[in-house]
């Protein structure tokens, strides 16, 4: 698309908010990134995330969550403004952000974790009074040790919001974002499922329009002030949700839902002199998945709530939910008016220059995120966050991709991530390579993976890489296995094999039988090909993402493994792993764990239950989904033969996305 075509587009242009004018219509969320101190004091790192980020011209900014009281830590290096000791490097950090980007406007969320606080963190934090964290109430879905707020700590959590507001128009920001949603304190006020007091703060919306009006005392009423809201909390459609209340034996609640926010809270906010309203949705303990939605869910996850709330909102409204996950999603949502602003989370790891390469028209330049969820799975680690797509991110300072001091011609083997990805870099860096594909398309594993359309968000992957390797010039053979022999005669001066795995069958009798399949085979064939009844062998990722597929398809499936479990265990994303038990047993697919596989017959599996039964499962075809087998020969058969040779990706060891990507990047930058 041309640059005069986007730049014509609705969310390239200007937009008014409050005395603010936005430049364009894109927002760079709040993520935590757990780049900070333990304090919660910025960093270099997080200074020079935050000037990588501010080249992509956004239109606004929100500097991440960040604690107002040590008391409600969430993670372990999240930002803090407690103190003014933490001012000074907010500031380092506006001047940043504004010497690279002066036209974009920059806020800081506030939060308090409340009953969701890690009440692990450390003994460092000077407030803890006992290992707890509190809520209005005391409620948690478990056995977390959380308590009911005094109100006397009701008033001193409302000063936290507005001693950290004043901290923050001190050191700069234009604005603070009051972070209610997502099931921390101030949403925990505001939901009916864990407000039960039966004091003045039983009222849902009291506790939030008093830290609002904290701010305005220590601020001035005028000082900008935007709300980030869950338009719903989605306890009733969230299957996490679903499964987390039959286990605590609770019934299940409505929570804030949609009707609720557009008849309350969007007038109150508005009443308060909201700037701009931010929506979200989801609890992260409760319904995370609405809240960070996994690569099952449709991009545009709460998009017909969202239509709702702009119908009555008289402020302009911004929203998340994987609309960043699809270019063409993000500028038609704004175009058709169903949101003024768009807001991006995960995607602004994934390409900090998604605003610049719009307003350039450089859409296919755009680096794709594939809601794997990676990023947020270190979060919940507590570690540093990283991104499975992007290596830059978190390495803003000494990452570079810098020209090639001398010109080689470098053959790539392997069109899988790995593969598309080396030969992308060393393309970009001024080598003459060729890349060769046995198959007839790109994408190695990854192409297999996005034919099941629970996992086909991986698909934005390859798109981003067959447009990366054809804007710089890589030639491309595919439907030829490569030789040694022939390689050889090619002359490289450089080869990098990225060959892969392949799935392998058990080590049982009968796995050589004609029903049994390997992943790799029975994706190929896919539901169409395969018969009504099948058996699943291993219940890791790719076996239990593979059961979900045919259970929806209508397949008669068993799902067996020989450990106990759980489901999806090698998953790094929690939302998936935790859905996938009860979107399972919702498409009726039997879950068999801790069975020992004994053999398999013309008609089926034979094993020994749990309880030492043994028994036979009938079925078709039998898929053998627990084992993956590296493809290494070539590399092998070309070594000590060529001046350079590498190995990148699965045909080193089979592992995820991210270590192909981030290896091959590796590689690529250094030949």
């Amino acid at each position: 698309m041309s640059e005069k075509k986007t730049a014509l587009m609705k969310i390239c242009s200007p937009i008014k908010v409050g005395p603010y004018t936005l430049p364009n219509r894109f927002h760079a969320a709040p993520m935590v990134k757990n780049f900070c101190t333990e304090e919660g004091y910025v960093t270099a790192r997080e200074v020079a995330h935050y000037r990588r980020l501010a080249e992509g011209r956004w239109g606004a900014i929100t500097v991440e969550a960040t604690r107002v009281h040590p008391t409600g830590s969430g993670f372990s290096r999240m930002m803090a403004m407690w103190s003014y000791k933490h001012q000074a490097g907010h500031t380092e950090l506006i001047d940043v952000i504004k010497i690279v980007a002066p036209e974009t406007i920059v806020g800081i969320q506030f939060v308090h974790c409340g009953a969701q606080a890690n009440v692990r963190l450390g003994a460092w934090e000077p407030d803890r009074n006992g290992d707890f964290a509190y809520s209005p109430s005391g409620l948690w879905p478990g056995d977390k040790p959380v308590r009911s707020m005094t109100k006397k700590e009701i008033k001193q959590a409302i000063e936290w919001f507005g001693q950290a507001a004043g901290y923050a128009k001190d050191a700069g920001y234009d604005y603070v974002m009051l972070h209610c949603a997502h099931g921390f304190l101030i949403t925990e006020f505001m939901s009916k499922y864990w407000n039960k007091r039966t004091d003045e703060y039983c009222d849902l919306l009291r506790f939030p329009l008093e830290c609002w009006e904290e701010i305005k005392r220590v601020c001035g009423k005028d000082f900008p002030v935007v709300p980030r809201i869950s338009v719903s909390e989605y306890f009733k459609e969230s299957p996490f949700a679903r499964i987390l209340f039959e286990w605590a034996n609770y019934p299940v609640d409505d929570g804030i839902t949609a009707d609720w926010t557009i008849k309350n809270v969007i007038p109150a906010f508005e009443k308060m002199g909201a700037i701009w309203i931010d929506v979200s949705a989801g609890a992260v303990a409760i319904s995370p998945d609405w809240q960070i939605p996994p690569l099952y869910y449709s991009r545009g996850t709460y998009l017909e709530d969202v239509k709702k709330v702009k119908k009555v909102a008289t402020v302009p409204i911004s929203c998340a939910g994987k609309v960043g996950m699809d270019p063409n999603l993000c500028a038609r949502i704004v175009e058709e008016g169903t949101t003024d602003i768009a807001t991006l989370g995960r995607p602004e790891y994934c390409d900090y220059d998604i605003p610049r390469k719009f307003m350039e028209g450089r859409l296919e330049d755009i680096r794709l995120c594939t809601s794997c969820n990676y990023c947020t799975e270190y979060l919940f680690w507590n570690v540093p966050v990283l991104c499975s797509i992007n290596p830059e991110f978190g390495y803003e300072a000494e990452y570079k991709i810098e020209p090639a001091r001398q010109k080689k011609k470098v053959v790539v083997v392997g069109g899988g991530p790995a593969g598309m990805k080396a030969a992308k870099i060393l393309a970009q860096r001024g080598h003459d390579v060729t890349l060769i594909e046995k198959e007839e398309e790109l994408g190695g594993q990854v192409a297999l993976t996005v034919k099941n359309p629970f996992t086909a968000d991986w698909k934005n992957l390859l798109v981003y890489l067959e447009a990366q390797l054809k804007k710089y010039g890589v030639r491309i053979i595919k439907g030829k296995e490569a030789k040694a022999n022939e390689i050889l005669q090619m002359k490289p001066d450089v080869v990098i094999v990225a060959t892969g795995s392949v799935g392998a069958k058990e080590d049982v009798p009968g796995a050589e039988k004609p029903l049994v399949l390997t992943l790799d085979e029975a994706i190929k064939k896919g539901p169409d090909e395969l018969g009504d009844k099948v058996v699943v062998i291993g219940a890791r990722k790719w076996g239990a993402e593979l059961a979900l597929w045919l259970g929806e398809e209508g397949k008669e499936v068993t799902l067996v493994d020989e450990t106990d479990g759980p489901i999806g265990k090698d998953i790094r994303d929690t939302e998936r792993m935790l859905c996938l038990p009860i979107m399972l047993r919702e498409r009726k697919v039997k879950v068999m764990l801790g069975c020992k596989i004994l053999r398999i017959e013309d008609d089926g599996v034979r094993l020994k239950d749990k309880e030492g039964k043994e028994q036979i499962i009938k079925a078709d075809n039998v898929i053998c989904a627990v084992n993956r087998k590296t493809v290494i020969d070539l590399y092998n058969a070309l070594y000590g033969k060529v001046p350079e040779l590498y190995a990148v990706g699965d045909c080193r060891k089979p592992a995820y996305v991210y270590y192909a990507i981030h290896g091959a990047d590796h590689i690529a930058r250094k030949i």
